[in-house]
């Protein structure tokens, strides 16, 4: 029994192949019993809810300390009811309990610690916190944002690194220090997940990186570096043979170099962050032309400063297996909605993100009609909508599986209210509606019409009062 936390981390490195929460069910129940043991009943209970949630089918990918979902409070019947149930008690015991779990590590730990179900999970802070000596339990944690480079006088980066699953090094500081973790290989074989951002990485760095041999690296992140489009396509072109599947590279100033990214990339590529690379229409057209395009399932371009036209190359991607496109945060106004309705994947999309696109009635009436019964997830937010686009979103075909419509920050009003509550959203669970005027004196959700719907709230706040989604 006292090596039971040996045999929990060399299992979480050997089966978790996708970087989650997963360890096996007999292990974590075995280490229930011995925490019980030990006299901690209440993180025994939080380590058997988070098996018996997954039994259900319902994974937690939250941890408990933004546990104040939408739906936490609803009451509810059957197989959804025993879930809800479920994780409110584990968020319960998070909160009452999390001093408790935390009181074995040093005060200059503890806030930087994080759980996932009465197991520590990740931590984020300078790697210089922690203690020559580890703590026992802390060899358990899988998942390290370190902000700052170990200094050799304090904690050498081998035994910092040697137990990452999940590794994001951020920040400038890492600038000198990373060529040698690279050269050196303290960063283990095993990452699966690995991220270089925020100004860590100098374009000098990256031969370095590609050098490394990452057999179990699935997702690379090396967002807000500001590399340029050279920089970015050597890493493009350099990941040709990896088995990477998801890669992020918002936020290095990419701008019409997309030329440079014609060649297919990472063969296995499913998912592409491109967010605020000022790629605007001509260089969105040019990713169009790229290889890798008929593969992806996921596409984030938020921020691109894209127009109308930019909306026409989007409409005009080869992409059959595009499931989930977030263009939040660009100008494609009513005239870029009329394109992307005539897109041949339009209808195939599972999450669709449209946020702060100066849409208006206009634009939502060209869009709601082009969309597929796949839906799951709208977001609208400040698009200027009036409650006319109520009206068109209630005849979508997409409303009858959609399961998050996010209206926030619009001028909906009471009457748009009315339009969308006329209408039955049979798996409907969370509706923003924040900051749309809507009144007091609007009728309360239908149990009717919204079977499955959360608590929530139509009114402003009172003054010094935050909404609570």
């Amino acid at each position: 029994m006292e090596d039971l936390l040996d045999h929990l981390c060399a299992h979480m490195r050997a089966a978790d192949l996708v970087a989650r929460f997963s360890l096996d069910t007999t292990h974590r129940l075995v280490y229930a019993d011995w925490l019980e043991q030990r006299g901690e009943p209440k993180r025994a209970l939080a380590v058997r809810l988070h098996v018996h949630l997954e039994q259900l089918g319902y994974p937690v990918l939250m941890p408990p300390e933004r546990s104040h979902a939408p739906w936490m409070n609803t009451a509810t019947d059957g197989r959804t009811g025993n879930h809800l149930v479920a994780y409110r008690r584990l968020c319960q015991l998070w909160r009452r309990h999390r001093q408790q779990w935390l009181s074995q590590y040093p005060p200059t730990l503890r806030r930087h610690i994080r759980f996932r179900a009465g197991l520590p999970w990740r931590f984020v802070g300078p790697a210089d916190l922690l203690p020559a000596r580890m703590p026992r339990e802390l060899s358990l944690v899988r998942s390290w944002l370190l902000t700052d480079p170990p200094s050799a006088k304090t904690h050498s980066a081998t035994s910092v690194f040697q137990n990452a699953y999940e590794l994001e090094i951020s920040g400038p500081a890492w600038r000198d220090t990373l060529p040698d973790c690279l050269e050196t290989g303290v960063i283990p074989e095993s990452v699966v997940r690995f991220g270089v951002i925020n100004g860590a990485l100098a374009a000098e760095t990256i031969p370095h990186l590609l050098a490394q041999t990452w057999p179990a690296m699935r997702h690379l992140n090396v967002s807000g570096n500001a590399l340029g489009a050279e920089a970015i396509a050597g890493i493009w072109l350099g990941l040709r043979h990896s088995p990477i599947v998801s890669l992020d590279l918002s936020r290095n100033a990419i701008g019409e170099g997309f030329s440079l990214f014609l060649d297919s990339g990472p063969t296995r590529l499913k998912q592409l962050y491109c967010a605020g690379n000022h790629a605007e229409d001509i260089g969105t057209a040019m990713m169009g032309d790229s290889l890798c395009m008929r593969q992806l399932t996921s596409i984030n371009w938020m921020g691109n400063s894209l127009n109308p036209e930019g909306a026409e190359a989007i409409a005009r991607w080869d992409a059959p297996m595009l499931r989930n496109l977030d263009i939040s945060a660009n100008h494609l106004g009513a005239a870029g909605t009329l394109h992307l309705g005539k897109s041949a994947w339009i209808k195939n999309l599972r999450y669709l993100n449209l946020a702060e696109n100066n849409l208006r009635e206009e634009g939502i009436g060209h869009l709601a009609p082009a969309l597929g019964q796949s839906l799951r997830s709208l977001a609208l937010d400040s698009n200027l909508l009036e409650a006319s686009s109520c009206q068109f979103l209630s005849e979508s075909p997409a409303r009858e599986n959609l399961v998050i419509l996010e209206l926030s920050r619009n001028r909906l009003g009471n009457r748009g209210w009315q339009l969308l509550s006329e209408k039955a959203w049979p798996r409907l669970r969370h509706l923003g509606l924040m900051l749309n005027d809507i009144g007091p004196d609007a009728s309360p959700p239908s149990r009717d019409n919204f079977p499955r719907l959360a608590r929530i709230r139509l009114a402003r706040p009172p003054e010094g009062e935050s909404f609570t989604p």
